[in-house]
This record gives structure tokens, C-alpha cells and sequence, in this order.
């Protein structure tokens, strides 16, 4: 079935409804294919937005997306990999008897649970540690795994397509904040790299190209070489590095940068954002803050 507006459908019907498995096509160029309720995009399904060049791959409820990305994390892909690792060992440990029988059996297995905890290895330093130390002009930014997750940090998969910027240099606030707000950003961002809470200006007000070694392996030359010449066509910011940083199923790996040689001592920050937005939800642009010496 075709529409006026140039939108066309091919697919199961109920009651005059889209109901069932289908293929919706819109003027604009998106699409969607999977499964319809009462006219409306709900189950599982993918859907293509034209503009972009993202793609949903997930459940659907009533014509949203259950992935509904909202913000940027960056971590070291040990650091994940030992969480990961960590997390299931905890999933697979059987629960004791003991730990079940009255209050000062449980008493006594928190706190030897808490000295297991103490005693257990720590594993590879985290982002926000790596990148607190002073960094010197010319040296290698850590590899990072930039993740899109939802509000509460949970990692969004489903998700492919999604350009990110990587800007380097002085970023300047869009509105000063109170001191003590500040201060509270910064004890919140601690323990791990997310969105800066201050409002930044999305491009900086010196920026500073950064440095990218080639890659070694030749296939991935190969790869590269494709991707960028189809990339070039977009209108990136002139501050753009890179290239192009394509995601794929929520996650883009930052790899094989460094800082300027030119840098001045001072505070910079590097700023990871998207080139298109998420068509369903804002997405916030992610600040690291490097010292350098």
C-alpha cells in the first residue's frame, strides 16, 4: 500500500490495521521491519534512519525504541573486560546455606565477605585513574571504549551506525555555574568519566589537531580507506579529527591518538560528541579533562 506522502507498506493487516510482520517505507527515506500492534511499530524490529545512517535493532513499544541511549561512557577495554569477568564469577558463585540462617550468621558472612572483597585482586587501573595524571605534549592518549548508554549508565546495544566528533583543546562554559555545584560535578565524576555536569560550548575556543599513528594491519588499511572516502562526503565541523568514528552496536573504540606537540602547559579537554543526534532521544557529548605538563 502506498500513501500520498510517499510513505508505502508491505506487510500483514487486521482490521483494517497494521498488524503483524512488515516492511514500512517513508518518503524521507527511513524504514522500519518487524512487527506492527494496531498500526504502531511494537516487538521486535529494525529500524533505518535515512539522515543519519543509524540503525535500531531492538524491541518496540507503541513506536519507541526500548534503547533509548542518553549520554557517553569511556573506558578502558581491560577495565571492562575485568568487570565483566568479575560480575559473572559473583552471577555463578552459589549462595551459602549459612548466609541464609539468622541475623548473626549473616552478620558474620557480610563481614567476611567484605574482607573477600578487600583481598581481592583490583585489576587494571580505570579511565578516570589513567587520566588524572599529567599527560606531556606529544604523549598517546589511553585506548578508550566509548559506550552510548541509557541515564542510569546502563550500556545501550542494538544500536549501530552513529557518528561520533572528537574535538581537542579550550572549551569555554556557556553559563558560569555556582562554585559549590561545581564542586559537586567533580566528586560525582570521580569514580568514573561521563558527561561533564557543566554546560561546555560544542566547539572549542582553540582547538588543536590531534595526532593519529597509522594502522599497521593492512586489511584494516583497506577497510579505512573505504570508510573514509565515503565518510568525506558529510559536512563535518572543521574542528572534526579522525576521520570518522563509526559505532557499532553502542560501542567505538578511540585508539592510536595523541596530543598536539604544540600544546601549551594548561588544562584541556577532549570532547567526544555525535555528529547527528539520536532521532528519539538527545544524546550528551562526553568532556576528558587532560592536564598537560
Amino acid at each position: 500500500m502506498e500513501h500520498s506522502n510517499g510513505d508505502r507498506y508491505e506487510g500483514d493487516w487486521c482490521n483494517g490495521n497494521r498488524d503483524g510482520h512488515g516492511v514500512y517505507t517513508y518518503g524521507n527515506g527511513d524504514s522500519y521491519k518487524g512487527r506492527f500492534a494496531r498500526n504502531l511499530r511494537s516487538g521486535p524490529g529494525v529500524f533505518f534512519h535515512h539522515e543519519s545512517g543509524m540503525s535500531y535493532n531492538c524491541d518496540w513499544s507503541n513506536n519507541i525504541p526500548t534503547i533509548l541511549p542518553a549520554k557517553l561512557r569511556a573506558e578502558t577495554s581491560e577495565r571492562l573486560e575485568f568487570e565483566a569477568a568479575r560480575k559473572e564469577k559473583i552471577a555463578q558463585e552459589p549462595q551459602s546455606s549459612e548466609a541464609q540462617e539468622g541475623d548473626q550468621e549473616a552478620e558474620g558472612s557480610e563481614e567476611k565477605g567484605n574482607e573477600e572483597e578487600a583481598e581481592a585482586p583490583q585489576g587494571p587501573k580505570p579511565l578516570a585513574e589513567l587520566l588524572s595524571q599529567d599527560f606531556a605534549a606529544g604523549s598517546e592518549i589511553p585506548r578508550m571504549v566509548i559506550q552510548v548508554c541509557s541515564e542510569d549508565g546502563t550500556a545501550q546495544t542494538g544500536e549501530s551506525g552513529r557518528l561520533l566528533e572528537v574535538t581537542f583543546g579550550v572549551f569555554e562554559r556557556e553559563e558560569e555555574e555556582e562554585a559549590g555545584k561545581e564542586g559537586e560535578a567533580e566528586a560525582e565524576a570521580a569514580d568514573e568519566v561521563q558527561a561533564d555536569k557543566g554546560k561546555f560550548k560544542r566547539y572549542p575556543s582553540k582547538a588543536y589537531p590531534l595526532q593519529q599513528e597509522a594502522a599497521s594491519n593492512a586489511e584494516k588499511d583497506k577497510e579505512g580507506a573505504e570508510e573514509s572516502a565515503a565518510e568525506r562526503s558529510r559536512p563535518y565541523p572543521p574542528t572534526f579529527v579522525i576521520g570518522g568514528i563509526k559505532m557499532a552496536d553502542g560501542v567505538a573504540v578511540l585508539e592510536g591518538l595523541k596530543l598536539p606537540r604544540e600544546v601549551e602547559a594548561g588544562a584541556y579537554r577532549l570532547r567526544i560528541g555525535c555528529v547527528y543526534q539520536n532521532c528519539f532521544q538527545d544524546v550528551e557529548a562526553l568532556y576528558l579533562l587532560f592536564n598537560v605538563s
